[in-house]
């Protein structure tokens, strides 16, 4: 039998029978509109009561709004309870659907007929006794059935990722895994929702627990060689051959020393990778359009979103702010961004613009220099531009451009020797030409002011959409090759969050302190240090100021 729900009173069978013997997942498709009027819930509840007996919360765990199936949770030790109070019967066999009629406890009136599921402790999203209520999708059916919850004793709504928490304070998730399960929920790309499935099944908690585990063996190993010195030449004396017996400690702290300095290393790796593409793969590439004004970079901008994103006025300077957009290249995740066009200003608010528009190219994945090629590239509607895109191109030293670095200073931007932005030179406007022939000189001009700098322009018109396919396949290429060239090779694992990343750099740094120095006893104090950053990482040690962050990202019903 099938386990949704039709909107027709006639799919119920007259009989009750198990149907399936799995927690159910609604369908995606079910799922409500943006524009569907969204759910209205209880009042809000009284201040919280967290004894054991109050402590059962509920929420609608679907999306807001008209459906074809919502999925309310109930989570606590009265989860049982509140099953029975809305049916009137004993809960159906653990793990197992049943249609039921729910009842206004109030009043005993009919709410709808669901499918419900009861799943005891421990065996639950949450480790606690659960129940999950898949009632009618509509609007009053949620809101009525909600209602009918706050008013049993004890059951009070659930605040934004408090079910996720609960999991956590119950050893059901790592707190990688909750973050990987929030990044899950939030993936729009095929390669986002890869990694974060990664995390949210426990893979990365995998590997930071080999990493902490051997820091601890080695920890333990450097306490030996502190506490029972003789005990340990004594015992290991025996099975290392041609040892003497007084450096056999000596020989403990060297084997943890190795073992510790490829431990330092393998982090390292997965921390170049954070930075370079791992975090990138959350957040998106930052493809950010730049030129001089007029060259048509809003225009491109809609062109390339497929909807009216940005205004276009064929007066200059009408951009001021950084627009952006998020792009599904072929399944990686890439935000482009339009900006102010590049000249030379004395309006203030321009000028604000421009200094960001800069800001933004520097510190860019990708950049695309977008020209008029109506125009000629020296002109001096060109010169600023030109002379931004040859100093991301040569050594800025090389590079006439006062404006340009005066900006840069003035944005406090830095050169990092792992940022390595990728250039594509467009040339808009190619429609403006009669023929081929004209476009293709104006194309030489360009070609020839830029022959040597390894980037080759490419023709496109916004008006008429020439040149706009090879550009996504010049773009999905870019984006393609900088997670290509952003990954070591190894487990393949990466870190996607700069909480990661820092508590990972804080961990080497204390395991490069343990290599640097002969005092044993500081060197196992460094060791309980890492140890205790990759512990902050999973949530098992001292984060209590981190979750309340973390759940915070989760909607009400998580």
């Amino acid at each position: 039998s099938s386990s949704s729900l039709s909107s027709s009173s006639s799919y119920f069978p007259s009989t009750e029978t198990a149907m399936i013997t799995a927690t159910p997942v609604t369908d995606t498709a079910l799922t409500s509109s943006p524009t569907d009027a969204p759910v209205e819930l209880p009042p809000p509840p009284p201040p919280i009561d967290r004894t054991p007996d109050a402590d059962t919360i509920f929420s609608l765990s679907s999306a807001p709004g008209r459906a074809g199936v919502s999925v309310i949770r109930v989570s606590g030790p009265r989860a049982r309870t509140a099953l029975e109070d809305l049916t009137a019967r004993p809960p159906p066999p653990p793990r197992e659907l049943r249609l039921r009629t729910l009842l206004d406890p109030h009043d005993g009136e009919p709410l709808d007929q669901a499918l419900v599921v009861w799943l005891p402790a421990p065996h639950s999203f949450t480790g606690e006794d659960t129940v999950e209520l898949f009632v009618h999708g509509g609007v009053a059916v949620v809101r009525d059935t909600l209602t009918a919850l706050s008013r049993l004793p004890t059951l009070r709504s659930a605040e934004p990722g408090e079910f996720t928490r609960r999991a956590f304070e119950n050893d059901r998730l790592d707190l990688t895994a909750i973050e990987g399960l929030s990044d899950l929920i939030r993936a729009e790309t095929t390669h986002q929702r890869q990694h974060a499935l990664r995390h949210a099944n426990g893979d990365l908690e995998r590997l930071l627990s080999e990493w902490r585990q051997l820091i601890v063996d080695s920890m333990a190993r450097m306490e030996a060689c502190i506490d029972f010195a003789e005990e340990v030449e004594a015992s290991a004396s025996s099975s290392v051959a041609g040892e003497e017996a007084g450096e056999v400690s000596h020989w403990l702290v060297d084997s943890v020393r190795r073992d510790l300095s490829t431990l330092a290393g393998s982090i390292q790796r997965v921390i170049r990778d954070s930075r370079n593409c791992g975090e990138r793969i959350r957040d998106g590439v930052r493809i950010v359009l730049t030129g001089p004004p007029n060259a048509g970079k809003s225009s491109l901008l809609n062109r390339i979103s497929k909807r009216k994103a940005a205004l276009v006025s064929v007066h200059p300077g009408t951009t001021r702010d950084a627009l952006e957009v998020h792009l599904d290249l072929a399944g990686y995740p890439a935000v482009l961004c339009d900006t102010a066009g590049i000249r030379d200003t004395d309006d203030e608010i321009e000028s604000a613009g421009v200094a960001l528009a800069i800001e933004q190219v520097v510190n860019a994945d990708v950049q695309l220099f977008l020209f008029d090629l109506a125009t000629r590239l020296d002109s001096s509607e060109n010169r600023v531009a030109l002379d931004l895109l040859l100093a991301q191109l040569t050594a800025k030293s090389m590079v006439s451009a006062p404006l340009v670095d005066s900006l840069a200073q003035a944005s406090g931007l830095t050169d990092t020797p792992e940022h390595h932005p990728r250039q594509l030179v467009l040339l808009n406007k190619s429609d403006k030409f009669a023929d081929a022939c004209g476009a293709n000189e104006a194309l030489s001009h360009f070609e020839s002011r830029l022959l040597g700098l390894g980037t080759p322009p490419l023709l496109i018109s916004c008006e008429n959409g020439d040149g706009l396919e090879d550009l996504s396949e010049r773009l999905t290429e870019q984006v393609r090759e900088f997670f290509a060239r952003g990954v070591s090779r190894g487990h393949g694992l990466q870190v996607t969050r700069v909480r990661h990343r820092q508590l990972l750099e804080l961990c080497v740094e204390h395991l490069l302190s343990v290599l640097e120095t002969d005092d044993l006893i500081l060197a196992t104090e460094e060791l309980r240090r890492a140890s205790h950053a990759i512990g902050q990482l999973t949530g098992r040690v001292d984060v209590e100021e981190v979750l309340d962050v973390v759940f915070q990202e989760f909607c009400i019903g998580k």
